[in-house]
């Protein structure tokens, strides 16, 4: 008898716990906040940007460097010949000893028009990062940023992960 009851409550908690599970995919909550982008685009586009996030999160940036749009890959040095031929040196930057920063949540708050380019689109995002450096314990940092969307190539591409206020070159 005992056995009998125990089946279906561990097949239960089973479904529960994948039910619980909160994946990259589920990053997109409220398909609303897309009204701004033409209906007959607005799937693609956010199966794109859900694969953009499920990168993101997973730290798989070759894999992130295929959903990059044209001015991103040229800012980067990839893409077209001409890009990778007028390419400047790369920047560098001081880090402070023993840095470290790991996305660990990414959801998209407000998507609109951008005003300075026309048939781009801004998407506003609520990001989480654990930061940790110099052996202090790690904590978790949130902040606004932007990512930039453009139909372009026949499909939707993005750009980096932009904080408002920065310059992206």
């Amino acid at each position: 008898m005992m056995n009998s009851t125990r089946l279906p409550f561990l097949l239960f908690a089973t479904i529960l716990v994948l039910l619980c599970l909160n994946p990259a995919r589920a990053q997109i909550d409220n398909r609303k906040i897309f009204d701004s982008i033409p209906v007959s685009q607005r799937d693609r586009f956010i199966s794109r940007l859900n694969l953009y996030i499920d990168y993101l999160l997973k730290n798989q940036q070759s894999k992130l460097e295929t959903l990059y749009d044209d001015d991103t890959l040229c800012g980067l040095c990839k893409g077209k010949g001409e890009c990778i031929k007028t390419c400047p040196p790369p920047m560098t930057a001081d880090v402070p000893e023993a840095y470290s920063e790991t996305t660990v949540a990414f959801w998209p708050r407000k998507a609109e028009v951008d005003r300075r380019k026309r048939q781009t689109y801004s998407i506003e995002v609520e990001e989480q990062d654990r930061v940790s450096w110099k052996g202090k314990p790690p904590w978790i940092r949130k902040t606004t940023v932007h990512v930039y969307a453009v139909f372009e190539r026949g499909d939707w591409y993005f750009s980096l992960v932009a904080i408002p206020g920065t310059v992206l070159m």
